[in-house]
């Protein structure tokens, strides 16, 4: 939300392929982010006003990268192996994507950056392993990890910059009996105060 006459939306679902809405005070109306660039599915938006907002998601089994400038929706032209699941912007202005497989992107100087976080992670044997949200708290990254075993999963918390992450708490889900420690979806940032939800 960039005002309560500017809001934008991403509204998740397996039939309507996540779906981007515009609030401007009395109407939502959806985005034409498809008219422009055809089939992709978007996960997350993140910007700076109505005129630059970049949203992520996956097109296939590669990502899917767009930037809105108030008239249209562009794809960027590069695509990285890995679907993208969240997106958000830090205090320089530089903004950072996360996905599966342990993909982070971090954009600035008119380029996306690549970078992963592995946990134990072996492609090979095909294992799961995906970074679900990003976020920026106290100078750094704080990402939602998420490993499934076959008994349950373990998510992590993992804080950083570029090319240098740490994990910051891991909690195993298995059953009624598991301790907690952070939310198993998101962290968010309210008012320089880091939460986690879920």
């Amino acid at each position: 939300a960039f005002s309560p006459k500017d809001v934008w939306l991403v509204c998740y679902s397996d039939v309507a392929r996540g779906l981007i809405w515009h609030y401007d005070g009395k109407t939502w109306r959806e985005s034409n982010i498809y008219a422009d660039l055809g089939g992709m599915r978007v996960d997350a938006i993140a910007g700076n006003s109505s005129n630059d907002i970049w949203a992520v998601g996956y097109s296939g089994t590669k990502s899917f990268i767009g930037h809105y400038n108030g008239l249209k929706w562009t794809r960027y032209s590069e695509e990285f192996n890995d679907q993208l699941l969240d997106i958000t912007k830090d205090d320089e202005g530089n903004f950072w994507a996360c996905g599966r497989n342990g993909i982070i992107l971090k954009y600035s100087n008119g380029k996306w950056e690549q970078n992963y976080f592995k946990i134990n992670y072996n492609r090979e044997y095909k294992e799961v392993y995906f970074l679900n949200g990003i976020v920026y708290f106290n100078n750094k990254m704080h990402i939602y990890g998420i490993k499934p075993g076959n008994i349950g999963e373990t998510n992590y918390h993992i804080s950083g910059v570029f090319d240098d992450w740490e994990i910051v708490d891991s909690a195993r889900i298995a059953g009624p009996e598991s301790i907690i420690t952070f939310g198993y979806w998101k962290f968010i940032n309210v008012q320089n105060t880091l939460y986690s939800y879920g």
